[in-house]
Parts: C-alpha cells; structure tokens; sequence
C-alpha cells in the first residue's frame, strides 16, 4: 500500500509539474487526496487533447486507493511537447483569413492561441462588376446576373463560359432606313430595330407605269401576253422580244366579187376599225382628223392649200403650222392611198368621211416617179382612185398629213 501511495504521489507530481508548465498556478494539491477537487487530468489526457482533441476525464469520485501497480505512467513531458503546436509565422493563419465568426488556433506569434476568424462572406453583385475581397460561396455567374446570357453577348466573344449569340453583331455600320427595306422586314441598324417599308408592286399589262417599290423577277412576257415577236414592228425591239410584224395591208374597201377569185370575193388585207375616222374634239383640233386604221393624221380641208407645183407642195406641208401642230409632211403614194375605199367613187373615200372640200381630182405626193425622179412625181386621183406620174411643174391639189403609220 505504501509502495501504490508513493507512485500515486509522484504521478501527482508529474501531473502537478506539468500543470504548472501549462497553468503557471499554484503546485499545491487542490485539495486533499480523497477528495473530488483533487482530481487532475493525467500526462494521457493532455497528450490525447494533443493528438486527437479528446476531451479528457477527471474522476468524480473520491479518491481510491489503487489495487494494482500502476504500469506506465502515461506519455512524457517529450512526447506531450512533440505534439503540440510551434509557432510559425509565415503560414500560420491570421484572423483576416479565416472566416467571420470562425474559430481557430493561431500559429502567429501576434495571434497566438484560440482565435476567431474576421473574414468576411461577401455576395456577388449584377450591378458591377467589381469583386470585394472576402469569402465568396461557390456561384453561377448567370444565377447572379441574369443578363449575362448568349443573346445579350456579341457574336464571337466569351464571358464567364457563356458564348455570344451568333446573331447579336455591331450594327453602327448600318445606313439603311425603313425606305430602303421591303415591306414588312426587319433589320438592325444601329442598334436600333427598322421596319421596311418599300411596298411590293406588281406590274400591269393595261399600263407602263412602273410605281416605286420592289417589284420580284419578272419575265414581262408572262405579264402581258401581247408582248411577242408578231405584234412587234419587224427590225424593233421591245423588253428583249424582237418584232416579226411585217407592214399588212388594209382591205381595198370593195366588197362587190364579179368572179370567184376576185377583190371583192376574197377581201384580204387588214380590215378597217368599226370607227375608221376620229375628228379633234375643241377649237383648232377640230381642224385634224385620225385615221384609227393607220394612226395617220389629216387635214380635214383637203383643199387648206390650193393648186401648186410639186415643190410649192413639198414646202407648204413643211412650214405649214395647223390644227395645233407644226410637224406636217406631203404624203407618200402609200399613205395617200391608204384613204381610198374602192368601193366607192367620186371620191373614192370610205363612206361617211369627215372630210372638207375633198377634190375629185388629183393630188400630190412626195414620191418621185422611179422612170424621171427629176421632172416627175406619182400623184393620186382620188376621184378615180387610180395613180399616175405629173410634170412637177404641173399644179396639183395638196393633202398635208403628219405622224407615221
């Protein structure tokens, strides 16, 4: 028993020396040794609070008496001071890495011992892009800022792992206004979104009128069906489409047949318009009338002139300045004869003519006879409707005419 009381004794003595190492108290039993507040934590306890932060156990009971040797005495004073921290200023942690609130053993010599954290938690912000020092929980980006998405990001750049919209492109380049895009479209020009505004016209066939506006590809022909080579003038050419249309003669105006065969059995040629004849309509226009089968335009005095030479003619038609026109011409063989209707006799002119002052008789033509071009031309009977050769010299009534057939 008193061998058990002396190694109990100095184990207290140990446990006291230590205690004073780490209390600097008092190395006077707390109490006496049967008593609860006698009761210390062993060289174990501290050697495990150490190494595993165990908590440790004193005993709650009176002190008893051990029944056996002690065995070891626990760890040494060595082993205790191997596990404990060094002070280590150049990694060991300060308060302004750790985070608020936290706990934690400082290692510096100007936080030595327990410690609690002062680094803030900071939150991410969608109005800037500034980032405050601190502790910042693991966040998406886009979660935090919306906006940050590929159709708000221009084409070919990456922010933060989200790819611009192929899409979304500078525009302050662009010119064009609502006048110069169709209809309907959208575009981005400067920034700004733009309606167009050209309307879509279609082309007409009743007129050659082009509108402004967009008008799609076209083949004119498919427009307007009259648009081929037979109703175009041969040697003309009208939207790509050459002319085939050879100069067709008018019906001679006989519809009497005296045999099978004849002009008045057969009637070839054009025949003439229901109204052959349109007079100007208001003061001196009163004075033109329009051929409707030929397009050509006549005095309608036949007699505006007089008797003159061939010559006297040709520069009357010239000068002359009538019916509100300025561009009269003598008329050639054909033309003259265009006006006959052989049908009828003395005049031989299409029934119901609005002619004045018509002579039965002959007049010129400003067409030279092939056999003596210099001393002779063809003239017209209209009263006969036959066509003969005159002395240019000789007088002869004048029929002015204008425009082209």
């Amino acid at each position: 028993m008193t061998t058990q009381r002396s190694a109990w004794v100095c184990a207290m003595a140990v446990l006291a020396a230590t205690a004073g190492l780490c209390r600097a108290g008092s190395l006077d039993s707390l109490a006496a040794p049967g008593l609860t507040n006698s009761a210390m934590f062993t060289l174990d306890d501290i050697y495990q609070r150490l190494m595993n932060g165990t908590p440790g156990a004193k005993r709650t009971g009176p002190f008893r008496e051990p029944t056996a040797a002690p065995g070891s005495t626990g760890h040494t004073t060595d082993e205790i001071m191997g596990r404990a921290p060094a002070l280590d200023n150049s990694q060991g942690a300060t308060s302004a890495q750790v985070l608020v609130g936290r706990t934690f053993w400082g290692l510096t010599s100007g936080q030595w011992g327990p410690q609690t954290g002062a680094m803030p938690v900071q939150s991410l912000s969608p109005t800037n892009g500034a980032v405050a020092a601190g502790y910042y929980s693991a966040t998406n980006l886009t979660q935090v800022d919306a906006d940050l998405a590929t159709g708000n990001i221009r084409a070919g750049v990456n922010i933060f792992g989200v790819a611009g919209k192929p899409e979304v492109v500078d525009t302050t380049s662009g010119d064009a206004g609502a006048g110069d895009l169709l209809s309907g479209k959208k575009a981005w020009v400067d920034g700004a979104e733009v309606t167009g505004s050209i309307l879509t016209r279609t082309l007409s066939p009743a007129n050659d009128v082009m509108l402004q506006g967009y008008y799609n590809a076209t083949n004119l022909t498919l427009i307007d069906s009259d648009l081929t080579a037979t109703n175009i003038r041969s040697g003309v050419t009208v939207f790509g489409v050459g002319g085939a249309l050879y100069a067709r003669l008018p019906k001679s105006g006989q519809t009497s047949s005296y045999r099978t065969g004849d002009d008045g059995d057969l009637e070839v040629g054009v025949p003439p318009p229901i109204s052959r004849f349109t007079v100007g309509v208001g003061g001196a226009a009163t004075n033109v009338v329009t051929d409707n089968l030929t397009g050509l335009m006549w005095c309608r005095d036949a007699n505006l002139a007089g008797l003159k030479t061939w010559n006297d003619a040709v520069d009357y038609c010239n000068a002359l300045n009538h019916g509100g026109y300025d561009d009269w011409r003598l008329p050639n063989v054909v033309e003259l004869s265009s006006l006959l209707d052989f049908q009828q006799n003395s005049p031989v002119l299409p029934a119901g003519h609005p002619f004045l002052n018509v002579q039965s008789s002959t007049y010129w033509t400003s067409t030279s006879y092939s056999s003596d071009p210099t001393f002779s031309a063809l003239v017209v009977s209209v009263g006969v409707g036959t066509s003969s050769a005159n002395a240019k010299t000789a007088t002869r009534y004048v029929w002015p005419v204008r425009g082209r057939p």
